[in-house]
């Protein structure tokens, strides 16, 4: 029997989402290379009976080969340049942010003056409109006198 028990309820492993109570599986469940997975899984406790329901120790062999340190150094190198390039952009990317944003400030006060120069502007508009309506209406008035004087004049001719 094969009893398991994941870390991470819900941990996904050999097509089985595993839980944090454990669960036991016939012997025959699994592969020999899903075994291996299972046992090799730091997300899982793996333990293995035999048909007595004694306690096997399996001891799953891994990869041992030392790895190409030269080859680790050169993609290392590879990724540092990587970032390099990114973080270059990305400063870059900040400094035109920055200047953008520096623009879009002057603009958002150069359009505060112009709101306010137009509102100065409509005030004299209507202050003038004002004064011409006035001026109109003073027009009528001295029109009206001269008409009414000449038409005095011309009676006092007659």
């Amino acid at each position: 029997m094969i009893r398991i028990t994941s870390k991470k309820d819900g941990f996904r492993r050999c097509g089985i989402a595993h839980t944090l109570a454990a669960i036991d599986y016939p012997n025959d469940q699994f592969s020999e290379e899903q075994i291996k997975q299972l046992l090799t899984e730091p997300n899982l406790v793996v333990e293995v009976f035999d048909d007595e329901g004694e306690q096997i120790n399996l001891v799953v062999s891994l990869d041992t080969s030392k790895p190409d340190v030269g080859a680790i150094h050169n993609e290392l190198l590879d990724l540092r340049q990587q970032f390099d390039q990114v973080n270059e952009e990305l400063t870059q990317k900040r400094d035109v942010n920055a200047a953008l944003s520096a623009e879009n400030d002057q603009l958002a006060r150069d359009l505060a003056a112009v709101q306010e120069e137009n509102k100065r502007n409509i005030e004299v508009l209507e202050a003038v409109k004002f004064d011409r309506e006035n001026l109109l209406k003073e027009n009528n008035e001295l029109l009206n006198k001269v008409a009414a004087l000449e038409k005095a004049a011309t009676k006092g001719k007659k």
